[in-house]
């Protein structure tokens, strides 16, 4: 995912599981897990993003199903975190001028 954009992840309703749940059932465990290669656990998370395909530059859209635990990761990947005022690294110069004006 290396020209991707947009990523959201979000949890399944209670109707979505029912109905992998039930097409797991039907088509076997493997068509109805987590998509990513060679993790086979349930689907509890939905993931979609936007991203360039070909040499065209055309933005396609990709809607996957996720495991708990690769939900996490991509999320923690993807997901902005915000970090208190008091916390951010701040310039010299910047501090500087904070400590000029807190002078005056």
């Amino acid at each position: 995912m290396g020209d991707s954009w947009g990523h959201t992840v979000r949890p399944l309703t209670t109707e979505e599981i029912e109905r992998e749940a039930q097409m797991r059932e039907k088509y076997g465990e493997r068509y109805y897990s987590c998509r990513t290669p060679r993790c086979v656990e349930r689907s509890a998370f939905q993931t979609t993003y936007q991203y360039v395909t070909g040499r065209a530059g055309r933005v396609s859209y990709a809607r996957k199903n996720l495991c708990s635990a690769h939900a996490e990761k991509l999320r923690a990947k993807y997901e902005p975190v915000e970090i208190p005022a008091e916390q951010r690294p701040q310039h010299t110069a910047q501090a500087a001028f904070e400590q000029i004006r807190g002078a005056v």
